[in-house]
């Protein structure tokens, strides 16, 4: 967005800037990304304004093709099988609640205005169990100074 601000030389006025990613908080990592996977492969497959890496062109270009739309946004789709998490990382926020404090500590950092955070609960959860997660153990700290970088659960 800097760069094509800066193309244009214009400024940031009279609009808004809130990107949605999917979330999903989980002790066990894996759990919580395989929760994303699907919604990670919808944002892919229309075309994207970042400049990827040659392997992820790749990667995207085989979802694109394995894309199955009657299986849109379902968690278990099989599509969600062809994506993996450097994809994860980058289009959503997911793994244990360190995971995810670094990750929204990086979207911080992002000319952004706010960040809509759609809730993605690994199985066995429920949406509500994940925002409790989502306040108490990721933006609480946050919020209380703790640094976004922590490491430990």
């Amino acid at each position: 967005m800097r760069v094509g601000l800066a193309e244009r030389e214009t400024e940031r006025t009279g609009f808004e800037v809130v990107p949605w990613t999917a979330i999903s908080i989980d002790d066990d990592g894996t759990k919580a990304r395989d929760s994303v996977r699907a919604f990670t492969a919808s944002v892919v497959v229309p075309p994207l304004s970042s400049e990827l890496d040659p392997g992820d062109e790749a990667t995207i270009r085989r979802i694109r093709e394995g894309y199955d739309y009657r299986k849109h946004m379902e968690s278990e789709a099989e599509h969600r099988r062809l994506v993996p998490d450097r994809l994860v990382e980058r289009f959503a926020v997911a793994g244990t609640p360190a995971e995810c404090r670094r990750q929204i500590g990086s979207l911080f950092e992002l000319p952004v205005d706010e960040v809509a955070l759609v809730p993605f609960p690994a199985p066995g959860a429920d949406r509500g169990e994940l925002l409790h997660r989502l306040r108490s153990e990721v933006l609480d700290s946050i919020r209380n100074g703790s640094s976004a970088k922590r490491s430990d659960k």
